[in-house]
């Protein structure tokens, strides 16, 4: 939705960075779709300082409410969303700091990678509050959906773009994407990970 997009980076100063956001985060979310290079990975936003800290030592697990069973649960688990429901959280970051000039970053983590590192869960907070301005499906939709689903770890995503992984993520499995060079490295090599098997 083109209406929806035009909030993608609007926070990001000055306009260049705003712009090389806006590709990236573009370009991420087209190689993520199905059939995709990166079709079976997920996304972590944040800034390219904290990336730093990630690359070395993982991503921490933090404070988290799972939905399960039609229970929720307070937990420790990291989070877990499309590119562009990732790119909100990034964004978010630049309030947190109210500066616009703070460079973001997206962590990139293979789905198959993540289940080594702890069981997947529905983010409850994203249920209770989705990034309607960045999913596909409008709020009545994602909700239509969840209500009719078994309100799986899967059905999160698949409705409200994001999920859990119930503890932290060692640095070995995440990629950092900070611009499309990042990005093209990394679809690069995903396309010869079958050829070295």
């Amino acid at each position: 939705m083109a209406d929806k997009d035009d909030v993608i980076g609007q926070l990001v100063e000055p306009a260049d960075a705003r712009r090389r956001w806006r590709e990236l985060v573009f370009a991420l979310h087209e190689a993520a779709a199905p059939g995709g290079p990166l079709e079976d990975w997920a996304f972590h936003g944040t800034t390219s300082d904290a990336a730093r800290w990630i690359e070395r030592d993982g991503v921490a697990a933090t404070h988290a409410v799972v939905d399960e069973d039609g229970c929720s649960y307070r937990t420790e688990a990291t989070h877990w969303a499309t590119p562009k429901v990732a790119a909100f959280y990034a964004e978010d970051r630049i309030e947190s700091f109210q500066d616009p000039r703070v460079e973001l970053a997206i962590v990139a983590a293979s789905m198959e990678t993540l289940e080594e590192h702890g069981r997947f869960a529905a983010d409850a907070n994203s249920v209770d509050g989705p990034i309607v301005s960045r999913m596909a499906l409008t709020e009545h939709e994602a909700y239509d959906r969840w209500e009719h689903s078994p309100k799986g770890w899967r059905d999160c995503l698949a409705a409200f773009e994001s999920f859990l992984v119930l503890g932290p993520v060692g640095p070995e499995a995440v990629r950092v994407i900070r611009g499309l060079d990042d990005l093209n490295a990394l679809i690069a090599e995903t396309a010869l990970a079958p050829a070295l098997a």
